[in-house]
């Protein structure tokens, strides 16, 4: 962590982070001296198959977009 221009120094980013995993809001994994702070997911409602389908072909239909607007610009 950085000290955020000074706003934040390290201590106190450590500090909420902690404090913010004893609320039950982050999981905190630990890997040797490294600490992955991660939202926890059990606060948000289950996504439905549906949802996630249309997701899935929204992203289908974005990547293939993208597919055709990178060739065209290749080709010029």
């Amino acid at each position: 962590m950085d000290n955020l221009h000074g706003r934040i120094t390290r201590k106190n980013a450590g500090d909420s982070l902690e404090d913010l995993t004893k609320k039950g809001h982050l999981t905190c994994k630990e890997y040797g001296k490294c600490k992955v702070y991660t939202l926890n997911q059990d606060k948000f409602p289950p996504t439905n198959p549906e949802e996630l389908a249309e997701l899935d072909e929204t992203v289908e239909i974005k990547k293939s977009k993208l597919n055709g607007i990178t060739d065209k610009l290749k080709a010029l």
